[in-house]
C-alpha cells in the first residue's frame, strides 16, 4: 500500500442505514483503570449499545504468594488481595453505570493471557482496549498488552490511545486495498456505520500502473440494503499512510478502520510499514481486522 508520486485515491462515501441486527458475540474491554480508561469504556459502551451487543469489562493483574510468607502472612496478604479486587469490581461497576447488563469480570492473571483466554472462551465480536502512548511506536509498544493483542488476537482489536479524538457517533473512514482483507476490513466499517447510524468515507489509494477500481467499490459493499453509494476520486501527491491520516484529519474522524495480516503489522514491506504507520500516527481510534474478521 505504499504510494508514490502522483497517488489516484478513489474516495467512496457512503450514505448508511440504521441497523437493529446484533453482533455475533459481546465487546469485550479489558480495562487497566489508568486516567483515560473511562474513555475507551465509553466508546466500547458506546458501540456496545448501539450495535447491540452485551459488553463485557474485564480487569486482570497476577498476584503471587512468596513462597517464604508463614501461614499467618499468606491469610492477611489473600484477605488484602480480595479487598483490592472488590475496589476494582466497585470502579468497573461505576465505569459501566448506565450500561444495563455490563458484565464485570476481575480475573487473577497475566493481563494478555487472561484476555486471549476470555477470548476463546466469550467469543467476542471485537476488543476495546486503551493504550498508553500516543505518538510514535508508544502508542501499542514497549512490550505493552495492547500491541502483544493486536500481534495475536483472533478478533479485530479497537485500540483507543490517550490523546485520540472519541465520539460517541464517529464518523469512519477505512482505508482499503483490493485485497480480500481489505473486503473484510471494509465490512466492519460498513457494520459499524450502519450501527452508529454515522458516515463512512473509504479511500482505496491506486497504486502506478494499477487500473482504476472505482467500478468495485461500490459492488464490494453488497448486502440486502446497500448504503447509496458515491463515489470521488481525487488524486494527491505523497505517502499512502500519510494520505490516509491526512483525510482522517481533514472529516475529523472519529474511527480509522484498516485490514492487516498479524505478520504485517510490524514486517517492513511497503504493507507493514503502512499499517504500523496507521497505528502509530492515526489521531482517533483503529479498528484492526485481521483475516476471516468478516463482520456478521
Amino acid at each position: 500500500m505504499g504510494c508514490h508520486l502522483p497517488c489516484s485515491f478513489a474516495s467512496l462515501v457512503l450514505k448508511v442505514y440504521m441497523s437493529n441486527r446484533k453482533l455475533a458475540g459481546p465487546v469485550l474491554c479489558p480495562v487497566d483503570l489508568s486516567e483515560h480508561s473511562e474513555a475507551v469504556v465509553r466508546l466500547a459502551a458506546s458501540i456496545a449499545r448501539s450495535c447491540p451487543a452485551p459488553l463485557s469489562l474485564i480487569h486482570a493483574s497476577a498476584s503471587e504468594v512468596p513462597p517464604y510468607f508463614t501461614p499467618g502472612g499468606v491469610e492477611q496478604l489473600e484477605a488484602e488481595l480480595e479487598r483490592n479486587r472488590n475496589e476494582v469490581r466497585r470502579k468497573l461497576a461505576a465505569l459501566a453505570e448506565g450500561v444495563p447488563g455490563a458484565e464485570i469480570r476481575v480475573e487473577d492473571g497475566e493481563p494478555l493471557s487472561v484476555i486471549l483466554r476470555l477470548s476463546e472462551s466469550l467469543h467476542p465480536s471485537m476488543i476495546v482496549m486503551g493504550t498508553h502512548g500516543h505518538k510514535g511506536l508508544a502508542r501499542i509498544v514497549d512490550g505493552s498488552v495492547a500491541e502483544a493483542l493486536v500481534h495475536s488476537s483472533s478478533v479485530p482489536v479497537l485500540t483507543v490511545g490517550p490523546g485520540d479524538r472519541i465520539s460517541s457517533q464517529p464518523s469512519i473512514v477505512c482505508a482499503v486495498t483490493g485485497s480480500e482483507l481489505s473486503r473484510a476490513a471494509l465490512s466492519w466499517a460498513i457494520r459499524l456505520a450502519q450501527c452508529l447510524g454515522t458516515r463512512l468515507t473509504v479511500l482505496h489509494v491506486v497504486e502506478p500502473g494499477q487500473s482504476n477500481p472505482n467500478s468495485d467499490l461500490c459492488g464490494w459493499v453488497g448486502g440486502d440494503r446497500p448504503p447509496a453509494c458515491d463515489i470521488q476520486e481525487v488524486v494527491r501527491h505523497g505517502n499512502a499512510a500519510e494520505e490516509v491520516l491526512r483525510l482522517a484529519n481533514e472529516l475529523g474522524a472519529g474511527l480509522l478502520v484498516i485490514g492487516a495480516a498479524h505478520k504485517f503489522i510490524s514486517d517492513k514491506t511497503e504493507f507493514g510499514a503502512t499499517a504500523e504507520k496507521l497505528l502509530r500516527h492515526a489521531p482517533c481510534p483503529v479498528l484492526t481486522v485481521f483475516p476471516a474478521n468478516q463482520a456478521s
